[in-house]
């Protein structure tokens, strides 16, 4: 018994060691170990720490101060998704103390990162740290070109559609046949181009239209022998939600909210109250006051509608008036468990308790903050009648 309590025991005790090793390891200079995390890769560069905070105080040696030997550590989803793909930057560590690098003293920039294949990230040293380190990392995935309107050319090999789209293809040849491998998922014809026709001599172009999601090749054949060929993917975007409710102020990708695309991207996206929600480049809504708007996402000819309403912490009442006794200030629209701090643009008049009770101090006029979240509500406080 006893000695297969021992036996157990150091068991145990390599395993937890081993588990140990692996949980701290310890990198070989110049060495990348890869940990596959999904469609996600998490790697270290030897060659560099959590950013933001100041520039050190401390004057590290002529080797800390080189971003070329530090200790990258990052991680980046390497699938392309018709956008250009960054790295994650978790950390920068200096070369020999190991210390944080923080933000200010780098800049990233990329070369080849906006499709599959090759592409390289530059960390260039700055405000005291000198130097560069290049890290090279592969994209995965198809270039795919993607028509910005219906009735827009497609010029690319390789384009994605949204489903009950049309398009048309117009080589610089005369299309006497157009078909499809199948069908069922991109339904094609031809239509005669008046810009070119003369008389009984019609010119035609490929009128393509996608019909449910799927990928399909489209075979156009010239008058003259001349061949290509389009692979066209078709995706059917869908919003997740009708309506989108928020009671704080935040960016938010729309991205989040659609389901059924990989690489297709909305060609506009508009909101119709701006003073409640604007859109950015990146097709990212900005919420910033109280209120409704309709949020449209444009796909060619193809529009998908959802309602983006707004409920932020504010006071209950706009204004209110003190005489000689505290008065307890509520809000309205909190999220659950919210923190809520008070403060007063002047104690000397009514001060504010943790707890939301204004209490008058002498005559005059504040403002009094409610900040919840990235939420600052705001109500004017008069003190009448105090001797």
């Amino acid at each position: 018994m006893k000695q297969r309590v021992k036996s157990r025991l150091v068991t145990f005790l390599c395993l937890s060691l081993l588990l140990s090793i692996q949980h701290y390891p310890v990198y070989a200079d110049n060495a990348v170990p890869v940990i596959n995390l999904g469609t996600f890769e998490m790697e270290t560069v030897s060659g560099g720490g959590t950013g933001g905070g100041e520039t050190p105080t401390e004057d590290p040696d002529e080797k800390d101060r080189d971003i070329s030997k530090a200790r990258v550590y990052y991680n980046y989803e390497s699938r392309y998704r018709n956008r250009p793909v960054e790295l994650n930057i978790i950390c920068i560590h200096e070369a020999v103390s190991g210390r944080h690098i923080p933000e200010s003293g780098y800049r990233v920039s990329y070369i080849n990162n906006d499709r599959p294949g090759e592409a390289t990230a530059v960390i260039t040293g700055q405000n005291g740290y000198k130097g560069e380190q290049r890290i090279n990392f592969r994209i995965t995935g198809v270039l795919i070109a993607q028509a910005p309107k219906d009735s827009d050319i497609l010029t690319e090999y390789r384009t994605v559609v949204a489903t009950g789209t049309k398009w048309r293809i117009t080589p610089s040849f005369n299309v006497v046949r157009v078909r499809s491998t199948d069908g069922s998922i991109i339904g094609v014809s031809r239509k005669v181009d008046k810009s070119k026709s003369s008389g009984k001599n019609k010119w035609y172009y490929a009128y393509v239209q996608a019909k449910k999601p799927g990928i399909e090749r489209i075979i156009l054949d010239g008058v003259n022998g001349e061949r290509v060929s389009y692979l066209v993917y078709a995706e059917n975007p869908k919003i997740i939600k009708n309506s989108l409710k928020f009671n704080d102020v935040k960016t938010v990708s729309m991205s989040d909210y659609i389901t059924g695309v990989t690489y297709l991207l909305p060609t506009d996206v508009t909101s119709k109250n701006t003073k409640v929600a604007t859109v950015s480049g990146d097709y990212s809504i900005s919420v910033s006051a109280n209120g409704s708007s309709r949020i449209t996402l444009v796909y060619g000819k193809r529009k998908i509608n959802t309602t983006l309403t707004a409920k932020l912490p504010a006071f209950t009442r706009a204004k209110v008036t003190l005489k000689n006794k505290p008065v307890k200030l509520k809000l309205k629209n909190l999220p659950k468990n919210a923190s809520v701090s008070f403060s007063s643009s002047d104690p000397n008049i009514v001060k504010m308790n943790p707890d939301g009770f204004a209490a008058p101090v002498s005559n005059g006029t504040v403002t009094v903050y409610a900040r919840a979240g990235n939420v600052t509500a705001e109500c004017t406080v008069t003190v009448k009648g105090l001797k």
